[in-house]
């Protein structure tokens, strides 16, 4: 094994690295210092010596080819669309062989991730979904490792991202006077799962899936165990121990729940006039028109109700570990990083927009309304 010196026609230094592997066979592959190349050599000749040495001349497979591959072994629908949404958002890793891409190559893509897509006309992506590419990426090279198409622990860099805030903005939120505008004006079916929504911290699939028996009034809970499917009616159990948990149930929806009438146990709460369970693309097809309709902000989404729950508890002070849970969040870091400016102290104009919204849920009567236009259309 050598590192040798080498000037290009242009003039730039150049440092190969250079080795035999256990047939005899030469190895080499060129570095811009002589540190790595170094690094390089060592790398290889621990690996000959634990029998988990790759030869680089004979594997070509990108992790596009992965990707797409294990997009074709998805059963469902939604994981099979995430799992193509990574193969179009590779970037350069998507032609650099499976075993020639290094810690560079993966630290530039999530900076691209994190701060403009160059193949998404620079469009950055969410946090959130940086997270998720960063996650099913080391799942790939889990699996190349597995099949032997690189090192067992290539990619620490993934394992190794320092932790990103994804605080809410500030103007995403909905004000108590936007959730009671909806409340009071949007169909009735919409209208009842803002209220559900902003009194439990539901997504809006968990919403859509919730069924009379998951409510339970003797012991004041509710159970969320299921999240809608794409088509009406249809359901899935959630899948991962955190997402199925139990949600207080507050006196204030206790009485709104009842004054909609409990229905049987496997029968959705909330229906449409036609009796059509929606869907959780419904709902977000819906909450766009209501908006516009009724002059609430664009930036304010359904999942913006979450939110306004999870913010309104941490600041009347109820604790982060609670607060949490009921929302169903992965770790408690999550959430901290995410509501830290909700703490106690930081946000009296939410601790005044709960109370408002408080006295409009004492005062409003728990019966269904007849709103028309809209609210006697599927």
């Amino acid at each position: 094994m050598a590192v040798q010196k080498r000037t290009t026609p242009s003039g730039k230094i150049r440092w190969v690295a250079r080795y035999r592997d256990k047939t005899g066979r030469e190895h080499s592959k060129s570095f811009g210092t002589q540190r790595e190349a170094k690094a390089h050599l060592a790398d290889q000749q621990a690996a000959m010596a634990r029998n988990e040495w790759v030869d680089p001349s004979t594997n070509k497979t990108t992790l596009h080819d992965l990707a797409t591959e294990w997009a074709d072994e998805a059963v469902a629908t939604g994981t099979r669309k995430d799992r193509l949404q990574l193969a179009a958002n590779l970037g350069d890793l998507a032609v650099i062989p499976i075993n020639q891409s290094d810690d560079r190559d993966l630290t530039r893509w999530i900076s691209q991730l994190r701060h403009g897509r160059a193949w998404a006309a620079g469009r950055p992506y969410k946090e959130r979904t940086v997270r998720n590419k960063i996650s099913q990426t080391r799942a790939l090279l889990n699996r190349a490792a597995d099949r032997g198409l690189v090192q067992r622990g290539v990619g620490a860099v993934l394992r190794n991202q320092p932790h990103q805030p994804m605080e809410i903005d500030d103007h995403r939120l909905p004000t108590a006077q936007e959730v009671q505008t909806l409340v009071d004006r949007a169909p009735t079916w919409f209208s009842q799962y803002v209220q559900l929504a902003v009194h439990t911290g539901m997504r809006s699939g968990e919403v859509a899936g919730l069924q009379w028996q998951d409510v339970d009034f003797d012991r004041g809970l509710i159970k969320v165990r299921r999240q809608a499917g794409r088509n009406s009616g249809e359901t899935r159990v959630l899948k991962s121990r955190t997402s199925r948990r139990d949600i207080p149930l507050s006196a204030a929806l206790r009485v709104i729940l009842l004054g909609w009438g409990v229905g049987n146990p496997g029968e959705p709460v909330v229906v449409r006039p036609c009796g059509e369970a929606p869907t959780a693309s419904r709902i977000s097809e819906e909450m766009v028109r209501s908006r516009k309709k009724l002059g609430v902000r664009p930036e304010v989404s359904f999942h913006g109700f979450r939110h306004f729950f999870a913010s309104t508890l941490l600041a009347e002070g109820v604790p982060l570990q609670i607060v949490s849970k009921a929302l169903g969040h992965a770790s408690i870091a999550v959430t901290a990083s995410t509501y830290a400016h909700f703490m106690p102290g930081q946000w009296e104009q939410t601790r005044e927009a709960m109370g408002a919204f408080a006295g409009f849920v004492r005062d409003s009567a728990p019966t269904l309304r007849v709103v028309g236009g809209s609210d006697l259309q599927c």
